[in-house]
């Protein structure tokens, strides 16, 4: 189990994590599943362990397109590719979540 300044945390297997708050936090659930602009990451450890003041080394999605980084250019163009392998879940979609 890991242990922050504000909660606590542990992997109960490769598809679940527990998340224990030092105080309550009314608004948590709604804070990591917002689809705005205040996005919660979750992402691999050695990434979340790079230095504040460094960009990270690689990047990693989760979705039916894939990064194209060849054809980045920083503050002008982003390009994705459609994901063949990508399986989308079977429940029905609910605003940004499953389907």
């Amino acid at each position: 189990m890991m242990v922050s300044g504000i909660w606590s945390h542990s992997a109960k297997d490769d598809r679940t994590i527990r998340i224990i708050p030092k105080n309550p936090i009314p608004t948590f659930l709604d804070a990591i599943a917002r689809g705005g602009a205040s996005v919660a990451f979750i992402m691999p450890e050695h990434i979340a362990k790079t230095g504040p003041f460094k960009q990270t080394p690689e990047t990693i999605g989760s979705g039916p397109f894939r990064f194209l980084k060849d054809e980045f250019v920083s503050g002008a163009a982003a390009a994705y590719a459609r994901f063949d392998r990508y399986v989308p879940r079977q429940e029905p979609a609910e605003w940004t979540a499953c389907g």
